[in-house]
């Protein structure tokens, strides 16, 4: 999703230093706008906003809105996870 208009991901871009957490951020959009529709269009789940933590917030330049933030374990599909980037990419694409 590197280098997609309308998505800033949030952290490292490596597997090196990371969890199995993703946050991503919708610049010109509201996020909990973003992730209703992740949830409606596509039946997937996040949380949004600032997760119990606005310093850290703050810190990444997400303070106050937050973020919408995937949480991926050993039963998520590699499928899966192309499903979430391409729904991803279209709620980018389009205005809430």
């Amino acid at each position: 999703m590197d280098g997609l208009d309308g998505v800033r991901i949030i952290g490292e871009r490596t597997m090196e230093n990371r969890t199995a957490v993703v946050s991503v951020d919708f610049p010109d959009q509201d996020n909990a706008l973003a992730a209703f529709r992740l949830e409606q269009e596509f039946g997937i789940m996040t949380r949004v906003g600032l997760h119990c933590a606005p310093l850290a917030h703050q810190s990444l330049g997400t303070f106050p809105k937050g973020t919408v933030r995937f949480s991926f374990s050993e039963v998520n599909t590699e499928a899966e996870i192309e499903i979430g980037i391409a729904a991803v990419k279209e709620i980018a694409k389009k205005d809430c």
